[in-house]
């Protein structure tokens, strides 16, 4: 992630935060929220460190410290949506996903699991939570098994990668237009010798 948010407390937000996670009245995830924050203010401690005091993923330390700088306190607290159902994801997202699938794993992992796969989706999207079987689903529906080494593997899943993608998915999306057709040279890698056809000259027409 190369954006970084800074989270600076107020005194009557730190004392907001104090209450509300010594009283213990609260939903556990408000509580985890408020302690994320506090130990973020002033940029205390890394992502890591928070994610390891809280025992949450670094994901949802970034997506609290996002919140709580673009839309405040009471937003970084609160719960959001949650639906019974499983999410469906947009074809952006879900391209994303098999992106973060087809790359290597996290630095100090041996492989990709689904709840690391979870929280980089939501790290790189504006989801703002995702189910394990909703990602266990897409990668089951797309053939993809992120715990085989024996699979098509992308260097690096960057800002640049994600341009494109998101790009080539746009281009996709446009209606058909005969006035405007869109052409695709796909990248041969093999080719049969004897299938090689000869060239025919171009002429008007």
């Amino acid at each position: 992630m190369n954006i970084t948010y800074r989270v600076e407390l107020t005194q009557d937000e730190r004392q907001h935060l104090d209450q509300l996670t010594s009283k213990g009245s609260h939903n556990s995830r408000v509580i985890k929220r408020a302690n994320i924050l506090r130990l973020a203010d002033n940029h205390a401690h890394s992502h890591e460190a928070i994610a390891t005091l809280t025992g949450c993923g670094t994901a949802t330390v970034f997506r609290v410290k996002r919140k709580f700088v673009e839309e405040g306190l009471d937003s970084a607290l609160s719960e959001g949506k949650r639906f019974g159902r499983r999410k469906i994801l947009s074809a952006k997202e879900e391209a994303t996903l098999i992106s973060i699938a087809c790359t290597e794993p996290p630095v100090g992992r041996s492989r990709w699991t689904l709840s690391l796969l979870s929280d980089s989706l939501i790290a790189l999207t504006d989801l703002e939570s995702i189910s394990l079987e909703t990602i266990r689903s897409r990668l089951k529906d797309n053939e993809l098994k992120p715990w085989k080494r024996k699979m098509w593997c992308i260097g690096t899943m960057n800002a640049e990668y994600i341009a494109r993608m998101e790009h080539i998915l746009a281009l996709y999306a446009e209606p058909a237009d005969p006035q405007y057709p869109i052409i695709n040279f796909d990248e041969a890698g093999k080719q049969l010798i004897n299938h090689i056809k000869a060239p025919k000259t171009m002429k008007p027409g």
